[in-house]
């Protein structure tokens, strides 16, 4: 025999109840029922411990983490001389003074800062490739000797001192070999008088006449050669049929697109080759490779085939029936069928308008009016209490009681 059984949905109090320290509120909320000041509170959704609460008390141990004690005197610091044991050591407040390890007792204590007797400025100052300058007592003074195009430069009030290149004073005896290097001279210093005129080519006398790697052609003497040997040649092209030729002293080459199919365009010494906003294919276009389509899509045909292994779409809407003129009858019977190769329990998801099976349901081709299926029915405002049309695996909203059922055999 089958029957209705109602199913527990969330937020249903009358199918929950409360243990101890848990509270289920008339919607069926389930929470924690806190001591006020016990140290459990909720913090950001969570179960938190609140140290400060009242009703904590006492000290921590320090083998518990804590430190033992209840009070410490400003100027204090937290010391363990004894083994796990913390105390705060007070530094008395009247005169300054430095913590103290003692070896022979294992213990820190506080001593009375002493200080330290004044020691020498420097010991000694070591050179490179000279010898090393020593203090003699702590009153020695450290002297700096200019040398040879050096000037030595202090500032009163600081500790600064700077040695610099005397102007005027480098000659080429303090320049070592090969410290002249192109970066240091300068650009205004090189001009086309300073080169000797054996080592420059000019028009009259022609690049064609100096094949060698020793001479400098003039500007002049360049653009004579190049237009020479421009007026004397073709540019050759041929295509995927045909060639052609292209005299480069008079003649230019044109790159001619087709209608509706190739686009082509020149800008300065750029010629761009694409396809043009609206692109018509006379016969099969095929893409080996992936295809991205940034605008909308529309195919006119009897029957569109997707061979892929898997179909994702991003939008969270899938319209069936979207015809120009929808009607109630197109819309009686649709869904989504997988098909397993026999045509009897081929799987669906679907919408039927009939009489007999309103509403949608998961089924087998075959088990259109008999079990097997789990069928959503029109729903009511009572309890269900007569069996349901579609049979065994319907399912049903009552929105009186906020229950939900499902008729199953008992």
């Amino acid at each position: 025999m089958a029957e209705w059984k109602k199913i527990l949905l969330e937020g249903d109090a009358n199918n929950a109840t409360g243990g101890d320290g848990i509270e289920v509120d008339v919607n069926g909320v389930v929470s924690a029922d806190l001591k006020a000041n016990g140290g459990l509170v909720i913090q950001s959704e969570e179960v938190a411990v609140d140290l400060g609460a009242s009703s904590i008390t006492g000290t921590l141990a320090v083998g518990d983490g804590g430190t033992g004690i209840t009070a410490a005197p400003k100027g204090s610091v937290l010391i363990a001389n004894a083994a796990d044991t913390i105390s705060a050591l007070d530094g008395g407040g009247s005169s300054d003074g430095v913590l103290t390890y003692t070896a022979g007792t294992d213990t820190i204590s506080w001593s009375a800062n002493t200080g330290q007797a004044n020691q020498d400025a420097f010991s000694s100052v070591a050179v490179s490739g000279q010898s090393t300058v020593s203090a003699d007592e702590a009153s020695d003074t450290v002297n700096f000797a200019a040398g040879n195009a050096i000037t030595i430069v202090t500032a009163t009030g600081t500790s600064t001192v700077t040695f610099a290149v005397t102007d005027g004073q480098i000659d080429t005896a303090e320049l070592a070999s090969g410290a002249v290097t192109t970066a240091k001279i300068d650009a205004s210093a090189v001009t086309f008088a300073k080169i000797a005129p054996a080592a420059v080519t000019t028009e009259a006398e022609g690049i064609a006449n100096s094949d060698d790697d020793t001479h400098l052609p003039t500007n002049a003497a360049v653009i004579d050669y190049v237009a020479t040997q421009v007026t004397a040649q073709d540019l050759d092209v041929a295509g995927d049929s045909g060639t052609a030729a292209v005299d480069l002293d008079s003649q230019s080459l044109t790159i001619a697109g087709t209608a509706n199919e190739i686009a082509t365009s020149a800008s300065g010494q750029t010629i761009t080759v694409g396809l043009p906003d609206d692109v018509t294919v006379g016969g099969v276009l095929t893409v080996t490779g992936g295809a991205v389509i940034n605008g909308g899509l529309e195919v006119n045909g009897t029957l569109t085939t997707i061979d892929t292994t898997n179909l994702r779409v991003d939008d969270h809407l899938i319209q069936l029936n979207n015809t120009t003129t929808p009607s109630a009858s197109n819309g009686n019977d649709g869904g989504i069928e997988v098909m397993t190769g026999d045509a009897t329990q081929d799987p669906h998801i679907f919408w039927s308008n009939n009489a007999h099976l309103a509403g949608w349901s998961l089924r087998k081709r075959g088990t259109a009016s008999t079990a097997g299926r789990i069928m959503v029915q029109t729903s009511a405002a009572g309890d269900p209490t007569t069996a349901p049309v579609a049979g065994v695996g319907s399912m049903y909203y009552a929105s009186t009681s906020k229950s939900m059922f499902v008729y199953v055999d008992s």
